[in-house]
Formats: C-alpha cells, sequence, structure tokens
C-alpha cells in the first residue's frame, strides 16, 4: 500500500511566492493511471483554463513538444478527398471570431489561397519566424553547453528511486523506507548512493544529507539559492516535472485519488523537490557566467509571440474537422423521423454502453431483426460499485473516475453451501498462493536464469499452444455466479428492516430509478431487457485494461449489468419504481451480457433464470446475435488486415489475435473515435457511423428540467472527451504523448512501461495502437459533441458548470445542438455565441 505523503509549512510561516508558483505548476500535470485501471485522460487537463492555441504555443514553450500533426498529413488528408476549400473557408472565419485576440492579427493576413500555397509550396512563403523562446532547466543548458546527458542522468535517477519506492509487488527486494513519504524515501537512500558520484556529480551524497526534512523548504531555499525569478518560476517548475513525466503523472494520479477522499497529499511537490535538488547541485557544481547568464537570461523574455506555422497547422487542422463534421451532418439531417404511431414494440431491447465500438454491434443487431431496439448508455449502467471476484479480498472500482463506489458487489457460487464455499475457497487461496510464488521465482534475480535453464524448454509447449492453438473458450459462467451486494461506505441504512443481499430497498429503488431514467428506458418495456457491458481478450499486453470499459474504471462492465438487471428483477424494486411513475410489465425479465470487442462474442449470464414463457425469444436472440457477431467480425476484420469469406475461419483467426502472446494489435480499441452524439436512437438509427461515434440515448421532451442532459454533458461527455484527447495527443506526437514502440516495453513496478532498459515512465497509448505499420488508423480531430435539444437547455446546463463551459470556450471540443427535428443546427462559438451551421 502506498503511503500518505502529506507534507506541511511550520505553523508559523506562510506559503512563499515559490510554493505558490509550484502548486500551479503541479496543477498543469494530468494524472496517470496504472496499468491495472489505465483509463484515458486528456494529458493537457491542467490546462483548460487556457485557450488550445495558447496551448500550443505553451507546450513548444515549456515542453519542447509540439501536438499539432505535420504539413505532410494535411496534404494526405486533401488528396484522400477529406478537405475542401470550403471547409478552409469556414475554419478561417471561424478562427477570426473565436481565436484569442493576441493571434487575430496572424489570422487576419490569411485566406485559402495563402493556405493552400503554404501546403504545398512552403518554399515560397517565407515567414520571419524567431527561435522558439524556450524554458530551461539547468540540466538542459549545461547539455547545451558541454553536450553532457545531465537531463538524461537525473531523468534514470528518479526513474529508478520512483520505481523502488511505488513497487507494487514486482520487486521482490522492497525498498526499505516506503513507508515514509516519497521525499523522506528518496533522501535517505540518495544520501548513500554514489551513483551521481561516479557520473560526476562531485560530493552529491553529502549534499543531499545536508538538506532540510520538509520538502517545501527544500523548494524555498533552492528557488532563492538559483536566483529564480517570480515570472518564471511557474514555467520553470512545470519545466521540471515534465523531465520525468510519467512518474509525475503517476504521483498526481495518486494525489488525485486522495483528494477524491479530501485527504490533501503533497506527494508532487515532494517530487519537484526532488527534482530541485538535482538542480541545485548541478548549478553549484558548474557555476560560471555563462551557465548564468544561459540559464537566468531566459527569465527576462517571457513573452510568446504568435508563430505563423503554428497558425497554419491549426486552420488545417479545423478544417480537417470542419469537413468531417459537414459529412457527419448532412448524414443526421436526412435521417427520417420515424412515425411513432406506426413503430412496433420491440421483442427485446439491448443497452449497450456508449462506446464506439458498441456501435457496430447495435447497427448489426438492429440489421438482423426490426425487433430488437438498442440503446445506448454509459457502460457502467449507473451502479457505481466496487466488484469482488470469487476468491479475491479486494475488489475494483467499476464506475467512472469522476465518482467513488458506494456498493460492493461480491461474486458468489449459488449451487454451494456455506461449508462447501469455504472449503473452495480455501483451495483457491492455495491455487493463487501457489501461482504468485511461481510467478515470483521466475522473476526473481536469484532464480530468473536458472528458471530458463530449467524449464525453458518445456514453457516452449504452452507458448504455442497460446500462440496456435488457441480454441473458442466460453466466458459463460451464468449458471455458478451469484450477485450479492454490501454497503461499501460506513453510512447506515435508515430502513434495516428492508436491506436485502446488502442494499436497503430504498438505495435499491433509487439505483434502479435514477439508471432507467438517465438511459432513457421509463415506459414501452420489451418482454426482454439486456444490458451488454464491454471488455476485452488479450494475451501479454501491458495495456490491456486500455481495451476495456472507461465507463467501469478500465474494466470489464458485466458486473455492472448484472447488478442491474438482478435489482430490475425484484418484485419490491419493481414496486417501488411505481412511486416514481415507472411501470415494468410483469412479463419483462433483465438479464445480463458481456461483449467480447476483440473477438465480438456476445456472452449471456444468469440463463437459468430467464422464465419458461420467454425460451422461444431467447433462442430467437440466440440466432440475432450469432448473426451480428459475424458480420461484425466481418466489418472490423477489414480493418485488422483479415480478408475471408469463410466465417469459421475469420472467426477463429480473430480469436486467434486475443489469445496470442506476440499478437501487438489484438483489436483496434476506440482508433478513430471522432464524435459524441447525444440523440434519440432514431437520429442514428440505420446510419454507418463506421465505428467512430459514441451513442447516448436521450429524449429532451422527456427531460423539462434538463437534469438528464446536465449529466450527461458533465459524465461521460467528459470521458469522452479525455478518450478524444488521449488518442489524439498519442498521434500527433507518440514520442512523447504516446509510448513509442511496445515491442521493446518493459513492465515498472506493475504500475508502467518504459521504453527499453530505462529513463521515464510512458504515458499514452503505443504506436501500435494508432498505427497499422503503413498508416494512422486514429484521425486525430477533436470531439464533435451533437445534441439534438433546444439551446436554452445546453445554456442551461453551461451556465451552471463553467469548467465545461470552460472547455468549450477554449476550443477543447466542439458542440452542435439540432433543433427542429435537425431541421436547423447551430455551432456553439464560445462566450455564449451560436452561428448557423
Amino acid at each position: 500500500m502506498t503511503p500518505s505523503n502529506k507534507t506541511t509549512l511550520p505553523i508559523s510561516s506562510t506559503p512563499s511566492i515559490g510554493i505558490e508558483k509550484a502548486r500551479i505548476a503541479c496543477h498543469r500535470i494530468p494524472p496517470c493511471w496504472p496499468l491495472k485501471n489505465f483509463v484515458a485522460v486528456n494529458p493537457f487537463m491542467g490546462l483548460l483554463d487556457h485557450h488550445v492555441m495558447d496551448v500550443c504555443a505553451l507546450m513548444k514553450r515549456v515542453i519542447h513538444q509540439d501536438i499539432l500533426m505535420k504539413r505532410e498529413y494535411f496534404r494526405d488528408e486533401i488528396e484522400e478527398g477529406k478537405i475542401f476549400d470550403q471547409d478552409l473557408s469556414k475554419a478561417i472565419h471561424r478562427a477570426r471570431l473565436g481565436f484569442p485576440a493576441h493571434w487575430q492579427e496572424e489570422v487576419s493576413k490569411l485566406d485559402v489561397a495563402d493556405m493552400t500555397q503554404w501546403l504545398h509550396y512552403p518554399e515560397t512563403l517565407l515567414f520571419p519566424e524567431d527561435e522558439e523562446s524556450r524554458v530551461l532547466s539547468v540540466t538542459d543548458v549545461l547539455d547545451q553547453m558541454h553536450q553532457t546527458f545531465w537531463s538524461e542522468i537525473v531523468q534514470g535517477e528518479i526513474s529508478k528511486w520512483c520505481a523502488a519506492y511505488y513497487d507494487e509487488g514486482q520487486s521482490s527486494w522492497r525498498m526499505p523506507w516506503s513507508n515514509t513519504s516519497l521525499f523522506e524515501a528518496w533522501k535517505q537512500a540518495a544520501s548513500i548512493d554514489a551513483s551521481m558520484e561516479v557520473h560526476g556529480l562531485r560530493n552529491f551524497r553529502k549534499f543531499v544529507a545536508s538538506l532540510p526534512d520538509d520538502p517545501l523548504a527544500v523548494i524555498d531555499k533552492i528557488t532563492n539559492e538559483i536566483g529564480l525569478s517570480e515570472t518564471g518560476m511557474e514555467n520553470y517548475f512545470h519545466r521540471l516535472l515534465v523531465g520525468v513525466n510519467g512518474w509525475s503523472g503517476f504521483v498526481q494520479y495518486l494525489v488525485r485519488e486522495k483528494g477524491m477522499k479530501q485527504e490533501q497529499d503533497d506527494s508532487l511537490l515532494d517530487l519537484l523537490a526532488i527534482r530541485l535538488c538535482y538542480e541545485q547541485a548541478l548549478y553549484a557544481q558548474h557555476s560560471s557566467p555563462s551557465l548564468i547568464s544561459g540559464f537566468s537570461g531566459q527569465f527576462s523574455n517571457i513573452q510568446v509571440s504568435p508563430k505563423r506555422d503554428t497558425v497554419m497547422r491549426m486552420l488545417w487542422q479545423m478544417a480537417l474537422e470542419e469537413g468531417y463534421q459537414r459529412v457527419l451532418l448532412a448524414q443526421l439531417q436526412n435521417q427520417k423521423s420515424r412515425d411513432p404511431e406506426n413503430s412496433k414494440s420491440p421483442s427485446l431491447q439491448m443497452v449497450f454502453c456508449i462506446d464506439v465500438r458498441s456501435e457496430v454491434m447495435r447497427r448489426n443487431l438492429e440489421t438482423a431483426s426490426s425487433e430488437i431496439e438498442t440503446l445506448g448508455f454509459a457502460g457502467f449502467f449507473g451502479m457505481p460499485i466496487e466488484f469482488i471476484p470469487f476468491g479475491e479480498r479486494h475488489g475494483t472500482s467499476q464506475c467512472p473516475v469522476l465518482l467513488t463506489p458506494k456498493f460492493k458487489v461480491r461474486e458468489k457460487i449459488k449451487s454451494l453451501s456455506p461449508e462447501q464455499e469455504i472449503d473452495m475457497l480455501k483451495r483457491y487461496d492455495l491455487a493463487v498462493h501457489l501461482k504468485r510464488s511461481w510467478a515470483a521465482f521466475k522473476s526473481s534475480a536469484v532464480s530468473c536464469f536458472s528458471f530458463v535453464e530449467t524449464v525453458g524448454v518445456g514453457y516452449i509447449w504452452k507458448l504455442l499452444d497460446d500462440a496456435w492453438f488457441a480454441k473458442i473458450k466460453s466466458k459463460d459462467t451464468s449458471t455458478c455466479l451469484q450477485v450479492n451486494a454490501e454497503s461499501a461506505t460506513q453510512e447506515p441504512c435508515q430502513h434495516h428492516d428492508h436491506a436485502l443481499n446488502g442494499i436497503c430497498l430504498e438505495d435499491r429503488i433509487q439505483l434502479a430509478f435514477q439508471a432507467l431514467k438517465n438511459m432513457g428506458l421509463t415506459q414501452q418495456f420489451a418482454p426482454l431487457v439486456l444490458f451488454c457491458g464491454h471488455g476485452s481478450q488479450t494475451k501479454n499486453n501491458p495495456y490491456g485494461t486500455s481495451l476495456d470499459c472507461g465507463a467501469c474504471g478500465g474494466h470489464a462492465g458485466h458486473s455492472n449489468a448484472r447488478t442491474l438487471a438482478a435489482l430490475l428483477n425484484q418484485a419490491e424494486v419493481r414496486e417501488g419504481l411505481k412511486l416514481q411513475q415507472i411501470f415494468i410489465p410483469q412479463n419483462t425479465h433483465f438479464m445480463a451480457g458481456l461483449h467480447d470487442t476483440t473477438t465480438d462474442h456476445i456472452t449471456l449470464f444468469d440463463e437459468d433464470e430467464i422464465p419458461q414463457h420467454h425460451r422461444l425469444l431467447f433462442a430467437e436472440l440466440k440466432l440475432w446475435l450469432n448473426e451480428a457477431e459475424t458480420e461484425t467480425r466481418k466489418q472490423r476484420a477489414v480493418k485488422m488486415g483479415l480478408h475471408c469469406d469463410d466465417t469459421k475461419y475469420l472467426e477463429k483467426g480473430i480469436i486467434r489475435r486475443g489469445s496470442d502472446w506476440s499478437e501487438v494489435r489484438p483489436e483496434w480499441g476506440l482508433a478513430g473515435n471522432a464524435a459524441f452524439i447525444v440523440a434519440p436512437r432514431e437520429r442514428t438509427r440505420g446510419l454507418d457511423l463506421e465505428g467512430r461515434t459514441f451513442l447516448h440515448n436521450y429524449h429532451s421532451e422527456s427531460d423539462p428540467s434538463a437534469a438528464t442532459l446536465e449529466l450527461i454533458m458533465t459524465a461521460p461527455m467528459i470521458v469522452a472527451s479525455w478518450i478524444n484527447w488521449q488518442y489524439y495527443a498519442s498521434t500527433v506526437n507518440n514520442t512523447y504523448y504516446g509510448s513509442g514502440n511496445k515491442v521493446i516495453h518493459n513492465v515498472v513496478g506493475t504500475l508502467g512501461v518504459m521504453q527499453g532498459n530505462g529513463g521515464d515512465i510512458r504515458t499514452g497509448l503505443p504506436l501500435q495502437s494508432l498505427h497499422d505499420g503503413e498508416r494512422w488508423m486514429h484521425e486525430p480531430l477533436r470531439l464533435t459533441v451533437i445534441i439534438e435539444a433546444d439551446r436554452h437547455k445546453v445554456e442551461q446546463v453551461l451556465s451552471k458548470h463553467p469548467q465545461v463551459r470552460q472547455m468549450l470556450d477554449h476550443s477543447w471540443l466542439h458542440l452542435f445542438v439540432l433543433e427542429n427535428d435537425a431541421h436547423d443546427v447551430f455551432r456553439y462559438l464560445g462566450s455564449n455565441e451560436w452561428i448557423n451551421f
């Protein structure tokens, strides 16, 4: 368990300017979730209070990295017919209306002809581009002056100590100071480690031992000693933190987790203090007029002038987005609304996650039968639970990272007596213990070579079996699992006499009501309603959880689906829902499933609980599923380079990808995501949206107070934006914002990966999740949000949530509203202004 790390200033003191600036710099760092529950996140989430154009300039200045595609990429997009002059013209017009004032002069000089000439013949348009004014650390200056590698050395040292301190069981030998704060542990270790002195930093151990014990005092002390000006502090501290970007992100994740529990954690300030110590030691040893001039001189010029190249590429980026929006909105406007009077009541309703991969399966299910209605809702299905699998003592958080679990759900075996269950748990514990001991033996420093010598040849069979002899294995465990729930909070239930399965009746009714209301399923229930979560199947893949459900905290969503189905099948819950004006027919049965997005197989749970009078319908369901699964595999296979008319052979090939330990691309995940549509299913039903859209059901007329819209815009929309920006950043600059080539990844402390055998842990997605070896499989577009509702409802939500409005005002995503049955389309410009699209 990671120790708490609360560092505070002495009671008599007040925070200095340096500490205040350090906290601001820390706020800029995005959290980076560990591999076990990897969650996509916007790498610029700490900078959403800045316009995206200003962040482009800031990243070039502070991080020395680009966040726009190169000129050649946009030339290729034109050749593929994705950008036309009308798109570019609209982009220029919109920039003149929405760019910050200090960028307007550059935009005003440009027209379509200039932009086209620059793209194809850049040498004919020579602009006076000054060298970027960049923020430099002491190590940066020394490396430039003397061709040294201090930045790399310091990064490696900090990574080494962070890996030892935060290790979660990969290492057999634990750091002896892991129960203290990060700064204290580093100080103890660094004061006896001679590595830096071997590299040439004299008396470093003595210097470390002389430091104050309080990291905040260290920040204050060093800030004064190296002569930082107040105007330059914030960017300088930011520069130091991104020098160990991966570990800064992981520490920020821990800080955020504590903050969700209303606990303060200053571990990121500890990390900044550690980085400053290396700066101070190098500054003192190499102090010279040239170093002082090179380091301190940068803070006299903190203004960042707009760069013509940045403006040009952003305008082409906007034109590419205009082209996508033009086609998508035309599809939606041409869609005819179904006549409710002639609409046939469905025999089956299936609720899927809003995930873009679900869009393909939903479309094929509705093609398989007109008796099927599909809905889209966040894949945790409104169940904020912690799921504890059978035999495990600790569970996983099965809800969006914006929430914390309120209830625990334990997996049980139905047919076992308490005595039999205890006996099975003992055997399970023994098996787990042996498995972990075996894994420890394989990786331990004293036995890893002997392991290879002793059993290496015999282990080949398992590798061959995983790679070439994968068989179709059913994940259907519905006949032996049972969901039992208990409160995950310390708050007592008000009605203990009504408690059932650990959750009191009042809470069960409220959970069920909120879920049905927010997914828009409050009437016209089908005889069979299936909640279908999703997960993935993959071997030897550190990023496996990135393919699971983001709404479930980076885990599969079957436990959430089963929990909601179990609640809605309870008679007393249905009675309680009647008071909320939700009347579920007696013959309606709820069940759960899991969509494996790697194999496109849907597993059904608790089949034995289906009423006898639904058996015929259930048999039809299996036929519909088989047809939709087959068609979905065919469509996905094209993107994976698998071309085969033999459906059985194709199925085996796809399943083999998920079982092959050497497969670097088991599936494409959310690559290609580009839009989030909040509308009735009639608006998108039958449209081929290419697996690029998040689809959330919403009926504006059933939401007069805009409460449901508010929930959608403050939760699923934000999560979709995080996913979109992680894919965007990992594509435009995979070297920095992604994680590089997964073939040479090494897992560190079970937390993250390193590229090769050293350096910082990597953030973002691996190259193989975005590129097929010849072309990009993800098109980097900012998320386009389309809501079918009156503008005043959207404005009502934005007025209540300034942080959401900030994202829109600063162009982090696009917002469109469909009014009058989609005859009128309005684009949000910012500052509560709209234009007709």
